[in-house]
């Protein structure tokens, strides 16, 4: 059996068909790429995963088929999406404290471990100076790191990341690009969307390029990238 399995997908959008009868089959955890151009279905596959919008076909993952709804249950599914608003006032560290905690949040009290872990993810995603400052003063690419340091503490096994490279400068990217290929390391499984091409060429992983007429998986490899760059730098029927 198959580490993760999403068989016969297709996927509606406002009465428009976008995906239809895929089949994505990884033997172990895996980084895939998502790939194709706006308004292709990247952002809208990620939606369904999450049980946002609706699909038809079949997901099951690990070695007991388990489903959807119970990998989200179990918190084993841990999503980013493009833009994210803060609306309160609130420290860095305290933002990515919050991810690790349970659903009653503000009645359990934090442990020394829970800051480690907040502290090690900060680290990671290059915001360690500023763990006391207010995210509402942060840069939108800032804020987005933060929210990709409070998913890492989550310790999910499915990390689903929208277009995480975006509003982020050429150094932040490069971090991004590194948290991505350690998640992979410790053997969790990421599906990134990313218009970024050229940051794929360090990672170990598989390309899904959704406006190919049939996407299928293609190993991540510098001939690749360039093969799907001038692909989508045509118009391609889109």
């Amino acid at each position: 059996m198959n580490y993760l399995s999403i068989n016969s997908y297709s996927l509606r959008v406002a009465g428009r068909s976008l995906l239809k009868d895929i089949t994505i089959e990884l033997d172990g955890p895996s980084i895939v790429a998502i790939i194709g151009h706006n308004g292709s279905g990247k952002t809208s596959f990620l939606k369904t995963i999450i049980g946002r919008a609706p699909f038809q076909g079949s997901f099951s993952f690990g070695p007991k088929g388990i489903g959807l709804e119970c990998l989200l249950e179990r918190g084993k599914i841990a999503y980013l999406p493009q833009e994210n608003h803060f609306a309160f006032s609130m420290s860095v560290l305290d933002v990515v404290m919050m991810g690790g905690y349970n659903p009653n949040i503000f009645a359990k009290d934090s442990s020394t471990s829970d800051k480690e872990s907040a502290l090690k993810a900060i680290e990671q995603v290059g915001l360690l100076s500023k763990i006391n400052q207010d995210v509402l003063t942060l840069s939108g690419g800032e804020q987005q790191l933060v929210m990709l340091a409070q998913l890492l503490v989550q310790e999910s096994e499915i990390y689903l990341l929208d277009e995480p490279l975006q509003s982020l400068d050429v150094r932040n990217k490069k971090i991004v690009s590194s948290v991505i290929k350690r998640l992979g390391e410790v053997g969790k499984t990421i599906f990134f969307t990313t218009h970024d091409l050229f940051y794929l060429e360090h990672l170990e992983g598989v390309l899904l390029n959704f406006s190919r007429e049939n996407p299928c998986l293609e190993s991540i490899t510098i001939e690749r990238i360039k093969k799907e760059h001038l692909f989508l730098e045509s118009d391609n029927g889109f």
